[in-house]
């Protein structure tokens, strides 16, 4: 999602100042029509696509060779204990997308139904150009793909009315309504973002030039712009539809008037073509590489903090609750912390990081863990050894353990228990009633 919204902003935003400095001014009208609706298709397109560059550069190693880590909450009165679902800065932040998200969507679909109802609930009469639509609402004509959408008394008015009918009908020609609803799409979909409104708005804009340019072919310029000067400054229309008249009314007449616009642009529409390339190049070739990243269940490279993760999904394994440390991940159905800095789990899972090529699982009823001597303890518990490249989350190695306490010291497991069963490979080697074991990897040793 991140992608998306990073690699569509900037693409949008240079894509936009390349059309404001070099082709706003330009008469090639149906030149900068596609030029739009590339770089709306491709800011789509463009987070799904990814140029392949090799690399034999590990993008974390270094990070973890040199012990960095932000989440190290076990020394002192430092904790970080989750005790359950909490706002964080994301979280709120996806919160208020999907929001707008969804209030933009409501509003493109209210306006999309009120279009459709009104064609259905509207006198229907044929058209040079496009169906016309007779209703009883006040405002100026407008347009949506063969529909024009006049008022009944304007309709009635003769000469007046035919120049509108040939500008609404320049909108129906070319399907300008196409690209307002790839326009309005996007902008559901990307509405914080300030350049698809910006692109949005020149769209309109530039169709306006189009069909202010389809008119003129066959009409007086003068007597078109006195109609246009004098006609109701007023929009009641639907955002959807192609409006003949608009804010920008100024921008059309002084475009109509500077024919001299744009003859110096070749080099703007020549150079547009290989903007895009170049763009899509340098967005999908980031992509690439930040997908580079080495296979964490083919490699012993760890992501800092986040080294837990792939264990979790290998495992199928959903985090709840959870502590994250250095070399222990911890969780459970309760999650709690006391004023010695004691933590006790219900449902207790620890993943615990013994060195970069094998780890171990924990699980137990109930646990408690003190974050000051880093001693873990419970009635009952199992532990499970693993190594990392295992394809099958099966254990090498397995104990269950009555009235357990265990201890990670120097990449040792320390393990006192009452009682205990040993097994290998799924085989029990060994149980009884005991003392005090040390383990280190699969070998253990009675130090009773």
């Amino acid at each position: 999602m991140l992608s998306f919204v990073y690699e569509s902003t900037v693409f949008l935003g240079c894509s936009y100042g390349f059309y404001y400095f070099f082709l706003r001014r330009s008469r090639s009208f149906k030149f900068i029509r596609f030029f739009f609706i590339a770089i709306l298709l491709i800011a789509v397109i463009i987070p799904f696509v990814e140029i392949e560059f090799g690399s034999s550069l590990p993008l974390f190693g270094s990070v973890v060779d040199g012990g960095f880590y932000t989440l190290v909450p076990v020394h002192g009165g430092s904790t970080l204990v989750s005790t359950g679902p909490v706002f964080s800065l994301k979280s709120i932040l996806v919160l208020t997308y999907f929001t707008g998200f969804g209030l933009m969507l409501i509003r493109f679909l209210m306006n999309l139904i009120r279009l459709i109802r009104k064609a259905k609930q509207g006198i229907l009469v044929k058209g040079e150009h496009g169906r016309i639509v007779l209703t009883e609402e006040n405002g100026l004509p407008y347009s949506f793909f063969r529909n024009i959408y006049i008022n009944l008394n304007i309709y009635e008015r003769g000469e007046e009315v035919e120049k509108l009918l040939l500008h609404e009908g320049a909108h129906c020609i070319q399907i300008h309504s196409a690209d307002v609803l790839i326009a309005e799409l996007l902008k559901v979909l990307l509405w914080f973002n300030p350049f698809v409104w910006l692109i949005n708005k020149a769209i309109r804009l530039n169709h306006e030039y189009l069909a202010d340019q389809i008119v003129l072919e066959s009409q007086s310029q003068d007597a078109y712009q006195l109609l246009l000067i004098n006609l109701e400054l007023a929009n009641q229309s639907l955002y959807l539809a192609s409006d003949f008249n608009s804010s920008l009314t100024k921008k059309r007449l002084t475009m109509m008037n500077n024919k001299n616009a744009g003859k110096n642009m070749p080099l703007a529409k020549i150079a547009a073509i290989p903007l895009l390339l170049i763009l899509m190049f340098i967005l999908t070739f980031c992509e690439a590489e930040q997908n580079s990243e080495v296979d964490p269940y083919q490699s012993m490279e760890f992501i800092a903090n986040d080294w837990w993760r792939p264990i979790l999904e290998k495992h199928d394994i959903t985090p709840r609750a959870y502590n994250n440390f250095e070399f222990i991940f911890e969780m459970g159905s309760t999650n709690s912390i006391d004023e010695n800095n004691v933590v006790t789990l219900t449902d207790a899972f620890f993943l615990i990081r013994k060195d970069e090529g094998a780890y171990a699982i924990l699980r137990s009823p109930s646990a408690t863990h003190n974050l000051e001597s880093g001693i873990i303890s419970g009635e009952e518990g199992i532990l499970e050894s693993y190594e990392f490249y295992q394809s099958d989350p099966e254990p090498i190695g397995q104990m269950e353990m009555k009235n357990f306490k265990y201890q990670l010291v120097e990449n040792t497991h320390d393990i006192s228990a009452d009682y205990l069963v040993l097994y290998e490979q799924g085989k029990e080697v060994a149980k009884g009633w005991t003392g005090s074991f040390e383990a280190r990897d699969s070998l253990v040793v009675i130090t009773d």
